[in-house]
């Protein structure tokens, strides 16, 4: 055999190159993570539910909470606790306000995640005989109050969203941190419809994004314009398992019409049109009736918001990091990298959950972009 190779070798033939595939476990960095969720008693005083300082006594199995941009709605709450003989039975209530802290620390953590309140409560009985309850709430849920508010002729986006705050919301939010130079322009006619959908669409006509932080102040920034330089979710760092992220064109709009109200007469209607787009596919139309749009400006602004919104394929998907985020807020950009699965730079996060369990773990599942219409 020896004798063999050294000829083959002599008369320049190579060996082949035998490749064997193999899985290839990334360890995860590990970074010490500490949870606490409390309830304020009749006093406003917080008191624990539980944290993962240890498992011996801690009521809490799970949680979950959702925070979004202005631009997707509110933000939600789950806690599964529990709740032997009837533990929680007096204490956590209708409205009863939940609050929510975790950081990277060894200590009790002061960095809150979520504040909001309890809109539901049930109960379950396991096969192995344990007594669970599990608690649904949100945060500012006042502002899926239905509301009619004319601004047809047109106003600043800023002076809008205050006016639904003073006529609405007055002693419930404030808006001191609104961005003083949204002074765009927008055109709306909201009859009976949700704040929180009236609030939405004045932002997107002139692409800003925002939040409401935990004193009831709105926040609001030009879309994309606030990046998180201290939290990422990088793989073989903190970057958990993925699924389809990446663009989707099938849903691409390049034509949009859009139908404003009628009467015996007249039909309002304004189509918009990407010709660029059109010529380098095919034409792509979407249709919408808003029979609350009385004039032909707020038909036209609505076509034009629309199309803009619907025409864009920005990559799209959910990645999710171990060990939270402590310092994500909702808008913000997050530096996210998989080199492999064409991820790379800061991606706008419109939706967020945090999953805590009574192991300690704590995952955040981040939502790059959105491209649905609904709040």
């Amino acid at each position: 055999m020896e004798t063999v190779l050294l000829g083959l070798c002599q008369v320049g033939l190579k060996m082949p190159l035998i490749i064997n595939k193999a899985n290839i476990f990334v360890p995860l960095k590990k970074y010490d993570t500490r949870w606490r969720i409390v309830y304020l008693d009749t006093t406003s005083t917080e008191q624990v539910i539980g944290d993962n300082s240890a498992t011996d006594g801690n009521r809490v199995i799970s949680s979950s909470i959702t925070r979004r941009s202005l631009r997707y709605g509110v933000d939600n709450f789950s806690l599964m606790l529990d709740n032997e003989k009837g533990y929680f039975n007096k204490i956590l209530l209708k409205g009863t306000t939940i609050r929510i802290y975790a950081d990277h620390t060894t200590s009790s953590p002061t960095n809150q995640l979520f504040v909001g309140r309890i809109e539901a409560v049930k109960h379950s009985l396991t096969t192995q005989n344990q007594f669970i309850m599990s608690v649904y709430g949100r945060s500012n849920p006042q502002l899926q109050r239905h509301i009619t508010k004319d601004f047809s002729a047109g106003a600043n986006a800023d002076t809008a969203i205050k006016a639904i705050i003073d006529d609405f919301f007055s002693g419930i939010f404030t808006y001191v941190g609104i961005d003083s130079a949204m002074t765009g322009t927008i055109y709306g006619e909201y009859i009976n419809e949700p704040a929180m959908s009236a609030i939405a669409d004045i932002l997107k006509q002139v692409g800003y994004d925002g939040y409401i932080d935990f004193t009831g102040d709105i926040i609001t920034f030009k879309e994309n314009s606030r990046n998180n330089t201290k939290e990422k979710i990088i793989y073989g760092d903190n970057m958990l398992s993925y699924n389809e992220v990446g663009k989707d064109f099938i849903d691409e709009i390049n034509r949009m019409i859009v139908y404003g109200s009628s009467d015996e007469e007249t039909l309002l209607v304004r189509t918009q049109n990407d010709t660029d787009l059109q010529t380098a596919s095919w034409i792509k139309t979407a249709v919408m009736g808003v029979g609350n749009l009385k004039s032909i400006n707020t038909v036209k602004q609505k076509a034009t918001v629309e199309l803009d919104f619907q025409k864009q394929t920005p990559l799209l998907g959910s990645l999710s990091a171990a060990d939270g985020l402590p310092t994500l807020l909702p808008g913000q950009n997050l530096l996210c990298s998989s080199q492999f699965g064409e991820i790379n730079g800061f991606m706008p996060v419109v939706e967020f959950t945090r999953s805590l369990d009574q192991s300690g773990q704590w995952v955040t599942d981040i939502t790059i972009n959105r491209l649905e219409k609904n709040v």
